[in-house]
């Protein structure tokens, strides 16, 4: 990185966009090379910095849920499911449930898989779903209000 790029890095870091600091230097060399503006350039910063937090906040909520590590849809052999559930297999990923807001129980006799299923499903969705960008609150209510989320006083 040039000298004069090191007082930015540092802000950066400051700020605490550490994403952006480390690939300041990578990301003007590429900005220069294509003639790139100021807005695109920021712009390019920006969205590293959102998906490798967006990444890291997924890796802890997964981590903090508590679902097994080797559980994935991978081998899941949808030949050994009951017809029932390979009709409804389409469904559960096609992940409509979870806007709707609905639950799904499983049902079944102990070592079918039913807690592999879900574990798996769970794993997907946290994929799925990326939290990069918090939610805004409410109109008229301040942030935070009435919420705690990690049951801290």
């Amino acid at each position: 990185m040039p000298a004069n790029d090191e007082p930015l890095a540092t802000l950066l870091r400051a700020f605490n966009l550490g994403t952006m600091a480390r690939i300041l230097p990578e990301a003007l060399t590429q900005a220069e090379q294509q003639n790139w503006s100021h807005r695109e350039l920021l712009l390019h910063l920006c969205e590293s910095e959102a998906q490798e937090r967006g990444a890291r906040l997924t890796e802890r909520l997964l981590k903090a849920s508590g679902l097994p590590e080797g559980k994935t849809l991978a081998p899941l052999d949808e030949a050994a499911l009951p017809e029932r559930v390979r009709r409804q297999l389409p469904s559960l990923l096609a992940r409509d449930f979870v806007e709707r807001n609905e639950n799904i129980l499983a049902f079944g006799r102990p070592g079918r898989g039913k807690s592999h299923f879900l574990a798996a499903l769970g794993r997907e969705f946290a994929n799925f779903f990326p939290r990069s960008i918090p939610p805004l609150p409410l109109r008229g209510s301040p942030a935070g209000a009435g919420s705690n989320p990690r049951g801290k006083k």
